[in-house]
């Protein structure tokens, strides 16, 4: 995944190779790779693609036909003045409104619908509500709803030395069985941040009761392409609790990787196939904690137990 951030003075051409989008050519952009769909994103402010840029990780710098991105993103404002509300434009149609709600930072609200077009066009992933960390070449699903303390506990996790893969969009390659990376930046509580040592970097915040964006390189971390799909653990963070890890029964999990499921697209029957595959073959866990480290020492041992 590469982002590449290109500013070049204004051109009065305009690129119509980009369809419906009226688009200067040398207007600055950032390209992604998000699970093997190619995304250009322009816009008339420099700060409104640094801001964007920030939302993106640098782990893999490899990006395929630049030139024909399956998605593309213009930016724009409806005049020059300060307070005038921004125009998102897409070929093809993200599925939001032209124009953000007010009050509605922009750029979050084009983040969220980018995440959103891109999990319903990767038919060759089985994409779920989750983080997913590897240990090695070892890879281990963490589904939970939100607040559930799956970033925080990835978050913890890299520290503790296990690559990431995403904290929130657990991607699973159908052909391979492979967890893959998701280039989006870790989304951590500012209420949790001095735990990581973060404490006072305003320069990671997204808003003033936003989270912090930060890359698993902030944490001691690293990031790995893919990793073996080998186990499930479910984390529930719990004010007060002592650890606790007890094995899940076949039914209660495959409950939770349909609830987790973000989109069954295509075949659904296979998919339904695929998942009672990965519910009879691979060992899952619900894990309670309140303690960070001791739930990273669960998480690793589990692992480690598989090889």
């Amino acid at each position: 995944m590469t982002v590449d951030l290109t500013v070049k003075k204004r051109s009065q051409t305009h690129d119509m190779a980009s369809k419906d989008l009226f688009v200067p050519v040398d207007s600055p952009r950032i390209q992604l790779r998000l699970l093997n769909r190619n995304v250009v994103i322009t816009a008339e402010s420099d700060a409104i693609l640094a801001t964007i840029r920030r939302w993106f990780d640098f782990a893999f710098p490899i990006i395929d036909r630049l030139d024909s991105p399956d998605l593309r993103i213009h930016l724009r404002k409806t005049s020059p003045a300060q307070e005038s509300p921004w125009i998102i434009e897409s070929n093809p149609r993200l599925g939001c409104k032209d124009s953000p709600p007010s009050r509605v930072d922009v750029v979050e609200y084009l983040i969220k619908h980018l995440h959103e077009w891109i999990i319903s066009v990767a038919h060759e992933y089985h994409v779920f509500h989750a983080a997913a960390v590897a240990l090695g070449n070892l890879g281990v699903l963490l589904p939970g709803p939100s607040r559930a303390g799956k970033s925080t506990l990835t978050a913890a996790l890299a520290r503790g030395g296990l690559a990431v893969l995403s904290d929130e969009v657990g991607a699973v390659r159908l052909v391979d069985d492979k967890l893959v990376h998701y280039p989006r930046v870790l989304c951590i509580r500012q209420d949790v941040m001095s735990l990581f040592g973060l404490g006072g970097r305003t320069d990671l915040l997204c808003g003033r009761s936003r989270p912090a964006l930060v890359a698993a390189e902030h944490l001691g971390g690293t990031r790995v392409p893919d990793a073996r799909f080998s186990a499930i653990i479910v984390p529930r963070w719990r004010a007060g609790t002592s650890i606790k890890i007890k094995p899940l029964n076949k039914r209660n999990t495959l409950l939770l990787l349909e609830k987790a499921s973000c989109a069954l697209s295509g075949n659904q029957t296979s998919r339904i196939e695929r998942l009672i595959e990965w519910v009879n073959t691979l060992p899952s866990f619900q894990l309670t904690f309140e303690k960070l480290d001791y739930a990273v020492e669960a998480v690793s041992k589990i692992v480690s137990d598989e090889t």
